[in-house]
């Protein structure tokens, strides 16, 4: 027991060390194709009543501005002004103590978000909403996506029971829809492993204080951290073949798609999550400082390109 506490609090490997497939260098040389995208999209048949959550590559080599621009135009037409799409808005400058250190308050109205090109369109695009938290905000379309992110600022933890993502793992038909980001960074694996972290006493929390705006109105939250930026997440390669009825993929020029079904995968880690075996279940991600601030760095040098492209002079 004591060999694999070791092993498992020791363990450096960094899961944003990927190298992709094959096939998926083959995709990733060529340009991206939207055709081909909007047909894949067209061919799963999704509802206008399922909810959508969705994830990027933050740095696409493969998608153009423009192109983001257009992925997000059929991302959006999945869905009703009734349905749900949620995209993840997060800001980092750094670390989540250095951003923290660096900003003093954070405006939910102007903020970019360092999640990436498309969903930093999303974030400007008309009718959709950001929820209330200083770091892990969500942008949401659609009126289930407003319940989604409603309450988020009562968050006392990164991914409780007010997080979005907490609750639209709780949708029987919600999926994830991810471009170009491999297998192992998909988005809501963090929930299911803090789900599964705490009740095992995994995770030390650090309480801090934050700053921010929303609609003109100065507001502060409370909410409690890892008290070092590391996660422990569940280590989804070890078990892709069993998880092979949650999800799809599809290759198309330009890249890869990934679709999981979100509750399927998140019940298939809480019934088959074995305490006696639970260390050797996750690794530690550690990521490097150099990662988060090329997040930063990227939309920012491109922050005024895709004004001009969503307002063009």
């Amino acid at each position: 027991m004591i060999h694999k506490l070791i092993n498992f609090f020791t363990n450096r490997r960094n899961l944003n060390q990927w190298k992709p497939s094959e096939e998926e260098q083959v995709s990733l040389q060529q340009k991206f194709s939207i055709k081909k995208f909007n047909d894949i999209l067209v061919s799963l048949n999704i509802s206008s009543a399922t909810p959508v959550y969705f994830q990027s590559r933050i740095s696409n080599s493969t998608i153009s501005l423009t192109d983001s621009l257009e992925i997000l135009d059929c991302l959006k037409n999945l869905t009703t002004p009734k349905g749900c799409l949620l995209v993840p808005a997060f800001h980092y400058q750094g670390s989540l103590l250095s951003t923290l250190g660096s900003v003093k308050n954070f405006n939910l109205n102007t903020l970019y978000t360092t999640t990436g090109a498309i969903p930093e369109f999303f974030r400007r695009s008309a009718n959709v909403c950001r929820s209330e938290h200083p770091i892990n905000s969500f942008c949401a379309y659609g009126k289930m996506g407003e319940e989604l992110i409603r309450n988020h600022a009562k968050s006392k933890y990164l991914y409780d029971e007010h997080n979005p993502i907490s609750k639209i793992s709780l949708l029987d038909d919600a999926i994830c829809i991810s471009i170009n980001a491999p297998f192992s960074s998909y988005h809501p694996i963090h929930r299911t492993s803090s789900l599964l972290l705490d009740n095992h006493k995994f995770y030390l929390h650090k309480k801090i204080n934050a700053n921010y705006t929303l609609e003109n109105k100065n507001k502060s939250m409370a909410f409690y951290i890892p008290n070092e930026f590391s996660a422990y997440l569940i280590d989804m390669n070890k078990q892709i073949h069993q998880l092979n009825n949650f999800y799809e993929k599809y290759f198309l020029p330009g890249g890869f798609i990934y679709v999981y079904k979100i509750k399927k995968i998140e019940d298939h880690y809480l019934q088959n999550f074995k305490t006696e075996n639970a260390l050797s279940q996750f690794k530690r991600r550690r990521i490097p400082l150099a990662s988060f601030l090329g997040n930063h760095f990227y939309i920012k040098k491109h922050f005024d390109s895709i004004d001009n492209i969503l307002h063009p002079k």
